[in-house]
């Protein structure tokens, strides 16, 4: 019975995806615990002006954190399971949905807090982004369909350390450094391989190269997933890569400035 195995499944779904969930958020809690004495003079500060900022700081601990474990085990599955590149939208392993579980869990810990925190940056791209991921990755975990999309999405999170570093910099003070320079170099070059050009060839292969197999199924919520999710994921990703650019381009010509002015 479909019905009965899409319930079973939903169930166990549930289950692992509220294990990530509780798992991600109790790292929120314990980096407000630790980050204290681990950067006392840059969080005390924050938590003394503006205590969202602080919450923040630590909502970027668990990104990045998150982003090590699950671009990890996304880059596992490409690397050792050749169904990634050959079986289309039928490909399925236990690490694959793996990938999911940790990106559902994850997006909806961090959409609370986002809720929680009207006054956080980019708010609603934000939430826009969580919630499309939310309802694809789940629908796409539940319904044994596209895990191969799961896991090409969750590589994507191997730039999160960067983008976070460029927040942590920022606040304690490293804007003009060099760290901070080549940490915004390292955010270009990794959103261009990963998030332009390999998610990319990603989308394209599942929105046109395989789009025979995709209206084989026949079923309109599989083709939602896959255009809109992805159509609407990928174009994210190049509002974002323009902003970033535009930034990296501020910091080079202001980098150029300072030494002119030196000479």
């Amino acid at each position: 019975n479909d019905n009965t195995d899409v319930s079973s499944d939903t169930m166990e779904m549930c289950f692992y995806i509220f294990l990530w969930f509780v798992f991600f958020h109790l790292m929120y809690r314990f980096f407000q615990v630790v980050s204290p004495k681990i950067w006392p003079t840059t969080y005390n500060k924050l938590l003394a002006n503006n205590k969202n900022e602080a919450d923040y700081w630590d909502s970027c601990m668990v990104s990045t954190v998150h982003g090590f474990i699950v671009a990890g085990v996304g880059f596992y599955v490409i690397f050792t399971q050749e169904g990634y590149f050959t079986e289309g939208f039928e490909f399925e392993s236990r690490e694959s949905l793996l990938c999911g579980y940790i990106i559902t869990g994850y997006l909806i810990s961090d959409a609370y807090l986002c809720l929680t925190h009207l006054m956080w940056p980019g708010l609603n791209m934000l939430l826009f982004h969580h919630f499309l991921g939310i309802y694809c990755f789940a629908y796409s975990i539940t319904h044994h369909f596209g895990t191969g999309m799961v896991v090409s999405s969750v590589v994507l999170e191997a730039t999160s350390p960067f983008v976070n570093n460029r927040w942590f910099f920022d606040k304690a003070g490293y804007r003009q450094s060099n760290i901070y320079l080549i940490n915004g170099v390292l955010i270009t070059l990794s959103w261009f391989v990963l998030r332009i050009a390999f998610f990319g060839w990603v989308t394209y292969r599942y929105t046109y190269a395989l789009f025979p197999e995709l209206a084989s199924y026949n079923n309109y919520h599989h083709i939602v997933v896959t255009l809109v999710g992805f159509g609407g994921a990928y174009a994210l990703q190049v509002v974002w890569f323009q902003k970033i650019v535009a930034g990296m381009l501020k910091v080079l010509m202001g980098s150029k400035s300072k030494s002119t002015k030196k000479a």
